[in-house]
């Protein structure tokens, strides 16, 4: 016969044994995550490292790691897709993307530089302007030109014009010349009723 003594012993002794395996099964893990993020963003693998780090719980330092790798992602996405639409021959899309990342960079990097990320940022919008120039002939400045438009129809003109290789400077004139008409066969009908 065992001893009520013993049996507590031998009971204690196994939840220890259970409580130590249950912290080495979920925080070794965890840990293990983190050390991989933070090697896969020195490599410059940030969708590993993104996967890594998104949807755990991080402390101050993994959090800004986090901070930095969604700040590159964003621009790496504009590229990314710009990349996925060529394969898809779907061209306005493709240079849409481009000229939204020209808007990104300007929005975002002041954060980057905060997070001392401009160098990763600056070699993503250098590929960027490096494809807008060479196969559009669409500067920076053009770029920017394009997304000061006042509608999305003169935007989308503009870029259909790149596209063409037409002169897209002027797509403004050219549009009030010619005003567009949008009048359904119903409208119609009533317009010209009265």
């Amino acid at each position: 016969s065992i001893s009520t003594k013993r049996a507590m012993v031998a009971v204690l002794f196994a939840l220890s044994i259970l409580g130590i395996v249950l912290v080495i099964y979920i925080f070794v893990p965890v840990a293990l995550e983190k050390a991989n993020a933070r090697k896969a963003f020195y490599h410059k693998e940030y969708y590993e490292a993104y996967e890594l780090l998104q949807g755990k719980e991080l402390n101050d330092s993994d959090t800004i790691l986090l901070n930095k790798v969604t700040c590159i992602l964003k621009l790496q996405r504009k590229l990314d897709a710009y990349n996925n639409y060529v394969k898809m021959d779907k061209e306005l899309e493709a240079l849409n993307s481009l000229v939204e990342a020209v808007n990104l960079y300007g929005e975002s990097y002041t954060y980057a530089k905060a997070l001392s990320i401009d160098s990763d940022v600056d070699a993503i919008y250098e590929q960027i302007l490096i494809i807008l120039n060479g196969k559009y002939g669409v500067s920076e400045a053009g770029a920017k030109e394009i997304l000061a438009c006042e509608s999305d129809a003169e935007y989308t003109l503009k870029l259909q014009y790149v596209i063409e290789g037409k002169n897209w400077g002027n797509v403004e004139e050219e549009n009030s010349e010619k005003p567009m008409e949008d009048v359904l066969p119903e409208e119609e009908d009533l317009l010209e009723g009265q």
